[in-house]
């Protein structure tokens, strides 16, 4: 799980309730997941509901990959404005 999102690490955490929501969806995803891999929530699960608890575990687990498609999350730069930036 930590390879998927570091903030359970707490790095990158700036306030108190970060930490909880970064807690509780970590919580969430792993209930997900086990009821997932069991094949069993509240009853038994159909063979559709196991595939959408598992994109909905891979969602908790990584939120970063949706937010990624939307938003890039590098900013591709030359090689001289980066120079030009650490020269100055």
């Amino acid at each position: 799980m930590f390879i998927f999102n570091t903030q359970l690490l707490m790095m990158g955490i700036d306030s108190w309730w970060h930490l909880a929501l970064t807690v509780i969806s970590a919580v969430i995803a792993m209930l997900i997941f086990s009821a997932a891999t069991q094949g069993w929530w509240f009853t038994k699960n159909k063979w559709w509901e196991t595939v959408l608890l598992l994109a909905l575990t891979f969602t908790f687990f990584r939120p970063g990959f949706w937010w990624d498609m939307v938003y890039p999350a590098k900013v591709l730069s030359p090689g001289v404005e980066i120079a030009q930036v650490t020269e100055t």
